[in-house]
């Protein structure tokens, strides 16, 4: 139910929920824990989150990056990336090593974010944790950095929650933003080679739905259209 409130965007009666179950003697597992910070996030709410964690730091030593990564969600969401690069650097302090959820976290913020100087703030703070590869991708040639994201595309597969699709989409709105469009297009292209992405999504104009661009990001999208209509031009230039 909680995972509904949320999705619906009824984030007061997943916290309303919540305070039900303690009341009743029910235990939160630390999933339901994750949900409520999500809801606390997305309803501007990030100190709440804040003490979610707190409340889960107390109960289980051996956390994984996903709650941290709810945390530092909710500052970004909320516009203070100040905290967000604090909890980012609390968690290289307490022993954990940021991953991919915490990568595409402060990649997606940094493409939403209002001025250039705040993007920079957010990858700058990833590259200070051991992953530079947004920056570079941002403020060095593309070519040479080609092999460096296929090996983290690689990596990224074999993970869960669909770990390389929703950094990929990331990354595309990220530089969408930058208006780097070329680069959006070989990360577009590899990550069609990878599966990532599905292999036939430039067949839209086939009526083909399994191709449907609404799974993909706002940039991907964009990106995807971009390469389509590139796609169909050259089509009509050879029937000519």
């Amino acid at each position: 139910m909680m995972k509904i409130y949320r999705n619906s965007g009824s984030h007061s009666k997943a916290q309303r929920l919540f305070s039900m179950m303690k009341d009743a003697g029910v235990e939160p597992t630390t999933a339901t824990m994750h949900l409520l910070m999500v809801s606390y996030g997305s309803s501007g709410q990030p100190q709440e989150a804040e003490k979610v964690l707190s409340n889960l730091k107390e109960t289980d030593s051996n956390l994984s990056t996903l709650p941290y990564s709810s945390v530092i969600d909710a500052y970004l969401r909320n516009g203070d990336y100040n905290a967000g690069i604090q909890k980012l650097k609390q968690v290289k302090e307490e022993g954990l090593e940021p991953d991919h959820r915490i990568w595409t976290c402060l990649i997606r913020a940094a493409s939403l974010s209002q001025h250039t100087s705040e993007a920079i703030l957010l990858l700058n703070a990833l590259r200070d944790t051991g992953f530079d590869l947004p920056i570079r991708l941002l403020t060095e040639k593309p070519e040479p950095l080609v092999s460096a994201l296929d090996q983290c595309l690689e990596m990224l597969e074999t993970l869960e929650d669909n770990a390389a699709f929703n950094f990929v989409n990331a990354l595309e709105d990220l530089l969408w933003a930058f208006e780097l469009r070329a680069t959006a297009s070989w990360v577009f292209l590899l990550a069609i080679k990878r599966k990532i992405y599905r292999h036939d999504v430039f067949r839209v104009a086939d009526k083909d739905w399994g191709a449907d661009f609404r799974k993909l990001s706002g940039g991907a999208a964009l990106v995807g259209l971009t390469l389509w209509l590139d796609h169909m031009q050259a089509r009509s230039l050879i029937k000519l």
